[in-house]
């Protein structure tokens, strides 16, 4: 799980070069950014939460700078409010979920 940790936190920093591309690949790399972030809750039983963290902050610097669709200021033209917050909320709601998993996992370990 070592392994798949650090596999996981840095193709979610890899997956930041993808997201100042316009078009779909801005896109494709949030929701691959997604993936990762769902596939390391998987590490916090074995390693903590270190790897979700860094997983999980990786993903919000490329959300919410980097990203050409969803970034906060100078996103593309045509994004709506509608969407950008769908999918913020998606983000917030796979983050909240892992760092409540995380803290379940400390309160057992006390």
């Amino acid at each position: 799980m070592k392994y798949l940790g650090w596999c996981l936190a840095s193709l979610s920093l890899l997956l930041v070069l993808p997201s100042v591309v316009p078009g779909a690949m801005s896109l494709l790399a949030f929701y691959f950014s997604l993936f990762t972030l769902i596939l390391c809750i998987k590490t916090i039983k074995t390693h903590g939460g270190k790897f979700f963290k860094m997983t999980m902050s990786f993903t919000g610097i490329g959300l919410f700078i980097f990203n050409d669709y969803l970034r906060v200021y100078g996103a593309y033209e045509k994004a709506t409010w509608v969407e950008k917050l769908s999918l913020y909320a998606m983000y917030l709601t796979l983050s909240l979920f892992g760092l409540y998993k995380i803290r379940q996992h400390k309160n057992r370990a006390r």
